[in-house]
């Protein structure tokens, strides 16, 4: 199989095999069949993606300043962080343990 993210890499990859699988008398694998509005569709948003940088240079300058002024940090930031946190922990009907507003202490 290729190593390439092209969807159309990827459909030929397919393809080759079925036709390696149907030459040794298995049953060939099914390749679901797309229309060429979902094809177009695939192209477009691969290209996008292909375009969008892989890290957003303005805002790691933003927080690296941030973080050497001291303001990045705040406890504003941090009760946020926490609470997604517990979001991410427990199960939206699941109560956490823990009630009330947290007050974190710097070290």
């Amino acid at each position: 199989m290729s190593n390439s993210n092209n969807p159309f890499d990827i459909a030929t990859s397919h393809s080759d095999r079925a036709k390696q699988e149907k030459a040794r008398g298995k049953k060939p694998l099914s390749v679901p069949k797309r229309s060429p509005e979902d094809i177009e569709l695939a192209r477009r948003l691969l290209e996008k993606v292909q375009q969008m940088p892989d890290v957003r240079e303005e805002l790691c300058a933003k927080v690296r300043q941030e973080i050497e002024q001291g303001t990045y940090e705040t406890p504003e930031r941090l009760e946020r962080a926490v609470d997604r946190l517990l979001e991410e922990v427990f199960e939206e009907d699941q109560q956490p343990p823990i009630t009330g507003e947290f007050r974190l202490r710097r070290r």
